[in-house]
């Protein structure tokens, strides 16, 4: 399958003994008792499948007819024969091979389907069959509760080939659905049918696993009965269920999906699913302790499932449940699956939160970097759950096959070519831009899951209240940055999303509203630990003997001496191998500036020019490179940023060139450091004042709908849309080659792009030019603006606070209102859901009780 992404293949004895192990005695006992009953002999072929001659005629739905029947007695007999092994006891309750091809699902309809094409045939638990027709249930939920049914669904072909590629990728859809779906799901199997051949696969955050052959349902019948016994005993872990987790069925006990029962104490309740806005909740078994969700606050989409597969919910303790919503301390808990190169999330926020422990007294940037209660490394019955290990299994990829065509040879040659150093583009399924080696091979990177609870909880940026408010969080959020910037933590994915507005705050088992929300940077899943601030400071510069000033004033007028000699000195840092320091040192000053009097104003020609005119007074720095990596190892490891809000450098392959000054500085390629960052932050600022048209979150009218013809701006938002999606929506590719041009080319940054910011956001304008001017300054020399970026950054938006208007207009003082309005309805939300039983306040005879505060 070398045409299908993300995916491998493993000898069929390998799949079969390791990923679908059957005790052998088990297995001949059902394969004789099957085999005695419904093995024709004579023809050397299962008695209800069609004899091979008649095959030709054989249409597809014809296919299920057989295998269902065949199936369903391999499988009860299978259970017939297990139920005295150990293992038996974590098996799925109510399992059937189910033919909805001639049966399709009543509450689906393939035109207005939502999750994706369902599969026509499909090892299910039809426990939700008696509530799918319910009317009082919306068609959205009656399709997604009809998902959760699936255990491993089946695709078909009559061409007999198993090496039918849509056939592959039409099985991969159907499992990556499963996965999307059922949030207890690691992994899932499927089988793929060709008329009398069938092959299984596996899919999992890493990518798809299969056979390297099929197995002929004819000439290898116990293949087949191992197959489909090993799906009907292996207990429910072994097919991909987390056991760590069981839905919420209150009052009675949570329950395992795969235990559901269509009738009786352990059916699905309908009416719960109802009173919870239609939205499933989990009781999640951590090693510290026993949560329960209330509100999902990511999802996973069907393009996500290969990758860190992230899903984020709010929550609480599960003994707490029964409390007043009030009393309830509110976390958010994440699992994702980690690769090997990325940090450990956990590790991270457990050595900021230590460091601020440690203190005295504790950095006030601190507050704006998220903490947390706990985390872990995700196990089932007693092991890691990896993709490599535990799913997996450790398994080697199949050797190619011996007889090769010449094209296969050269496809292979170019292959292993590639692996050994191209640099090869990648965007991966979480949206993060990434950069590999060897794009083709077919190595599948090994993920662990891992589990994090926070104890800040709140929304996106995007839903600030005010401009003020908006510049306070941006603000706030830079400091925290830079915060964990000093202390050996990059963080390399600034985003709306990651911008957090902290509504609550839990600490010591208290939840405290915040009465003046704050920004909290948050996600270091693809942060990198890099070498403190402190132990980066370059060597002592080169001095020189003779004055500099008489040689650069002669073209700057009013420089200091102590100023040419710091141009001087970072030229020597910068560019070594400079063969007229002195030269770039006035063509770097002459930038600076230009770019001082834009933005102060005309300097006079008495006033004598020092370098704290020009914040001139960082230390350069030496490269972050991470801890345990060589330069040369950073320079070729993988690129990480969301796609809209990542730098141009970081997008980019190719050099991003800046070079308004004519200064011509040699590249020395890409280590992502602080002032890619700052880069984001100013792209998420941009985001907002062109997406949104005010506070609350609400996006801009003209982005949606149709464009109506008699309208007299269909030009204007023709080219807002653009600019909106060659920006922030389309392919990485195509983001990456715009915001390089825009650097190339930075007139357009006015012409094409600040033109189109909503005029709510019209005071920010001035701001958005000199962010602009500054990553173009920075960008260009490489100076004391990158090596003291987040200084700079600051310094802009505190003016930009000091310059807007000191009072609101009556106008925005109503949108203020609404848009808190809205945040507080959300936290109001998040706090009653889940509710099952009459509130009750916790048990104390005080009112403010030590491990519980009420809210304030």
């Amino acid at each position: 399958m070398e045409e299908i992404p993300d995916s491998r293949l493993v000898t069929r004895r390998d799949f079969l003994d390791s990923l679908l192990p059957v005790d052998a005695h088990v297995l001949d006992a059902v394969y004789h008792r099957v085999t005695d009953q419904l093995l024709d002999k004579k023809r050397e072929g299962w008695s209800l499948w069609p004899p091979q001659e008649n095959q030709e005629e054989f249409k597809r739905g014809e296919l299920y007819i057989p295998f269902v029947r065949i199936a369903n007695c391999i499988a009860t007999t299978a259970r017939e024969v297990a139920k005295s092994t150990p293992e038996y006891e974590g098996v799925a309750c109510e399992v059937a091979w189910m033919d909805y091809y001639a049966h399709p699902p009543t509450c689906l309809d393939e035109e207005t389907a939502l999750v994706g094409p369902w599969p026509e045939c499909a090892l299910a638990m039809p426990v939700m069959e008696p509530i799918l027709d319910d009317p009082s249930l919306p068609a959205d939920k009656r399709e997604k509760l009809w998902w959760l049914q699936l255990i491993a669904p089946v695709a078909s072909r009559t061409n007999p080939s198993q090496t039918d590629e849509s056939l592959v990728r039409q099985l991969l859809k159907y499992l990556r659905s499963i996965m999307a779906e059922q949030k207890d799901r690691r992994f899932v199997f499927g089988l793929a049918l060709s008329r009398s051949h069938v092959a299984v696969w596996l899919q999992d955050r890493s990518g798809a696993v299969g056979m390297d052959a099929p197995i002929g349902i004819h000439e290898d019948p116990k293949a087949f009965v191992h197959v489909i016994t090993a799906l009907a005993t292996l207990p429910a872990y072994r097919l991909g269920f987390d056991t760590t987790m069981k839905l919420v069925r209150e009052p009675l006990p949570p329950i395992h999906t795969y235990r559901l029962s269509s009738r009786g104490p352990d059916s699905f309740s309908v009416e719960l699913y109802e009173k919870n806005s239609c939205e499933l909740q989990w009781v999640i078994s951590m090693k510290n302790d026993t949560y329960m969700t209330v509100k999902a606050l990511r999802d996973l989409q069907v393009d996500a499932i290969v990758g860190a597969s992230s899903m984020v919910w709010a929550a609480i303790r599960y003994e707490d449940r029964c409390l007043e919503a009030d009393w309830r301390p509110v976390f958010v808990i994440k699992q994702w699956w980690q690769s090997d190169e990325q940090a450990d999330e956990g590790a991270i926020y457990q050595y900021l939160g230590g460091l601020n422990s440690t203190s005295t007294p504790p950095n006030p940037a601190s507050r704006y970097v998220g903490t947390m209660e706990c985390y872990e490394t995700a196990e089932v019955g007693g092991e890691v759950d990896s993709t490599g290990g535990l799913i997996q299994h450790g398994l080697p990829s199949a050797p190619p096959p011996p007889d090769e065509s010449p094209a296969s040879k050269r496809m292979r040659r170019l292959n292993e070519a590639a692996a050994s150093g191209w640099m090869t583009f990648k965007t991966d399924h979480d949206k993060l831009a990434r950069y590999y080696a060897g794009e083709q091979a077919k190595a599948l990177a090994s993920r662990t899951r891992k589990r994090l609870v926070m104890n800040v909880f709140g929304c996106s940026i995007k839903y600030f209240a005010s401009l003020r408010e908006l510049l306070t969080l941006l603000l706030q959020g830079v400091r925290g940055h830079q915060y964990a910037y000093n202390n050996g933590v990059l963080q390399r994915d600034v985003s709306p999303a990651n911008l957090l507005i902290t509504l609550l705050r839990t600490s010591n088992g208290s939840t405290i509203r915040v009465k003046d929300p704050e920004c909290c940077l948050i996600d270091f899943g693809h942060a990198s630990r890099i070498p403190k601030i402190s132990a980066r400071i370059s060597p002592p510069p080169e001095t020189t003997a003779e004055p500099l000033l008489p040689s650069m004033a002669r073209e700057i007028q009013n420089i200091t001496e102590t100023l040419a000699q710091r141009a001087y000195h970072f030229i020597r840092f910068r560019a070594p191998e400079a063969r007229s320091p002195r030269s770039l040192g006035v063509t770097y000053i002459s930038a600076a500036l230009d770019y001082y009097e834009k933005w102060n104003g005309s300097l006079s020609s008495n006033v004598a020019i020092e370098p704290a005119m020009f914040g001139w007074d960082a230390v350069p720095l030496l490269r972050p490179i991470p801890l345990n990596c060589t330069e040369d190892q950073a320079l070729r490891a993988p690129r990480v940023g969301s796609p809209p809000f990542a730098s141009a450098q970081i997008l980019n392959t190719a050099h991003v060139s800046v070079n308004m000054h004519f200064s011509g500085f040699r590249y020395n390629g890409v280590v992502h450091d602080a002032i890619q960052d700052m880069e984001s932050f100013f792209w998420t600022l941009l985001y907002l004042c062109v997406t949104r048209s005010g506070p609350g979150g609400d996006r801009r009218e003209e982005l949606d709908g149709d464009i109506p013809d008699d309208s007299s701006d269909v030009e204007k938002i023709t080219e807002l849309r653009r600019i909106v999606f060659c920006f922030f929506g389309d392919e990485t590719e195509t983001i990456a080659m715009n915001k390089a041009q825009l650097f190339s080319e930075p007139e357009l940054f006015e012409e094409g792009i600040l033109g189109h910011v909503h005029p709510y956001f019209e005071p920010l304008k001035p701001l958005l030019r000199q962010w602009w001017d500054l990553l173009l300054l920075a960008y260009e020399f490489e100076g004391y603006e990158w090596h003291g970026i987040h200084k700079f950054v600051i310094a802009l938006l505190e003016r930009a606070l000091r310059e807007l208007p000191a009072k609101d207009s009556p106008e925005d003082v109503e949108r203020t209102r609404k848009a808190r309005e809205k945040r507080d309805g959300f936290v109001r939300e998040v706090m009653l859901a889940g509710t099952h039983k009459t509130p009750r306040p916790p048990p104390s005879p005080s009112p403010l009780p030590t491990k519980k505060a009420k809210l304030v």
